[in-house]
C-alpha cells in the first residue's frame, strides 16, 4: 500500500511540469492555481479553486489531475458540511478512478464516499462502501 501511495505521489509531481501540454487554456494560471489549492485550508477556497480549474481544464480527459480535484472538492465539502455536494464530487472521483483502472483510488473514493454517508447516519450505505473498499483489493 505504501509503494502504491509512493508511485501516486511521484507520478504527481512527474505529471506537474507536463499539464500545460494537456488541454489547460492557460498554463500560468493553471500553475497558480494549483499551488493555491496546495496551500489553502479553507474549504470555501478549495471549493472556489476546484471549480476554477474545472472551467480551464479538459474535462472529457480522465486524469489524476482531475481526480485530485474532483476528491479535495468532495472533502471540502465534506468538511463543510455539505454533504450532497460531497457525495457527488466523491462521486465524480469514483468514477474518474474506475474509468482509469487505479485501484487504489477507486478504493480511495470510495472510502470517501462512506465515510460522508455515515456522517448523515446512512450507515448500511456506508457498510456497503467499506465492503467495496475491501473487496477492491
Amino acid at each position: 500500500m505504501f509503494a502504491r501511495w509512493m508511485i501516486n505521489a511521484v507520478f504527481l509531481l512527474i505529471s506537474i511540469p507536463l499539464h500545460s501540454q494537456i488541454g489547460y487554456s492557460d498554463p500560468k494560471q493553471v500553475d497558480s492555481l494549483w499551488q493555491a489549492l496546495d496551500t489553502t485550508s479553507s474549504n470555501r477556497e478549495v471549493t472556489q479553486i476546484a471549480d476554477r480549474l474545472l472551467q480551464l481544464m479538459d474535462t472529457t480527459v480522465y486524469s489524476l489531475k482531475l481526480y485530485d480535484i474532483y476528491y479535495r472538492k468532495g472533502l471540502s465539502h465534506q468538511n463543510a458540511g455539505d454533504f450532497p455536494r460531497a457525495l457527488y464530487s466523491q462521486q465524480a472521483a469514483n468514477r474518474i478512478a474506475r474509468s482509469m483502472g487505479d485501484s487504489f483510488l477507486i478504493a480511495q473514493s470510495r472510502y470517501r464516499i462512506g465515510t460522508i454517508q455515515y456522517d448523515q447516519d446512512l450507515n448500511e450505505s456506508a457498510r456497503e462502501q467499506y465492503e467495496k473498499v475491501i473487496r477492491t483489493f
